[in-house]
This record gives structure tokens, C-alpha cells and sequence, in this order.
């Protein structure tokens, strides 16, 4: 009488564990949008735009407060000299993403996100990278450096 459920149990467990297996067929895709993330690299060309607020110390010795805005054509370099990282380059700038913030949804947009912390935990320099690689080849760059400086940046590919 004992032994009826104990084989029950061992069913179940049995169909659990396959349950579990079928499961561990989805890390297959995972690999496959770190390939998604590494078909970006390439030469792209379009326009940076960029904010940046500073100060000077007058003649008279008071501080002043400045702002300061620029459009400008510019270049990006998307390189992966590892399979953790992914480097993007311009004139203004460069970000290195970790695969570890990503997501690649489908009709191919992949979203890559960066944010370094300083002391005591504030977001010194924050980074998101939309690329649309749906027969169109974009990326929007949106970098936040520090409450002083922020570039958007809008690419084409040019060439892989």
C-alpha cells in the first residue's frame, strides 16, 4: 500500500525534471541575441547634437554659468573586441556596453543601456543605444555625463 504512492511521487518528479529540461531549450535564443547585439558593428555616419552647462570665473571674480549647444556630423564606430562588451566610438564620446543590459525585441530593435555610478551612488555618466536593424541600419545614442553634459547622437550604417 505504501509503495502505490511512493511511485506516484516518482512519476511526478519524472514528469518535472522533463518539464524542466524542455525549459533549458531557451538559452539557445539567448546566444543567438548576443549574435543579434555583435551584427551591429560597423561605420555609421549622421549628426551629434550636445548640451553642456559650465562655469568661468569673471574678470570681476564672481562666477558665472554658461550654456553651451552644438550640432556637428560625425562618425561611429560599433567594435566587440569580446564576447561580453560591445564599444561604441564617435568624436564626443566613447561607451562601452556589457551584454549584461540588453534587449533585442522583435522587428529587430535592440536596446543597450550603460550607467556607471560615483560616490555615494549617484549616476555619473548614463548611456542607451537604440538600434534599428530592421532594413534601416539607425542608431540613436542618448549619453548623459555627470548633471553638466548630455550628446544625442543619430547614425546610419555606412559600411560593416
Amino acid at each position: 500500500m505504501k509503495f502505490i504512492p511512493a511511485a506516484a511521487l516518482l512519476f511526478v518528479l519524472f514528469c518535472f525534471s522533463c518539464k524542466k529540461s524542455s525549459t533549458t531549450t531557451t538559452t539557445a535564443t539567448v546566444s543567438s541575441t548576443v549574435a543579434n547585439v555583435d551584427s551591429i558593428k560597423g561605420y555609421y555616419y549622421g549628426t551629434t547634437t550636445g548640451d553642456s552647462i559650465y562655469y568661468y570665473v569673471a574678470t570681476d571674480g564672481t562666477v558665472k554659468y554658461a550654456f553651451r549647444s552644438f550640432s556637428s556630423a560625425d562618425s561611429l564606430v560599433v567594435t566587440a573586441t569580446d564576447t561580453s562588451s560591445i564599444t561604441v566610438t564617435s568624436r564626443y564620446y566613447s561607451v562601452s556596453f556589457p551584454y549584461v543590459y540588453y534587449y533585442t525585441g522583435s522587428d529587430s530593435i535592440t536596446v543597450l543601456q550603460y550607467q556607471a555610478t560615483g560616490d555615494g551612488g549617484n549616476v555619473t555618466t548614463s548611456a542607451v543605444l537604440v538600434d534599428t536593424a530592421n532594413n534601416i541600419n539607425h542608431i540613436n545614442l542618448n549619453i548623459s555625463t555627470g548633471h553638466n553634459k548630455r550628446f544625442t547622437s543619430t547614425f546610419a550604417l555606412y559600411k560593416r
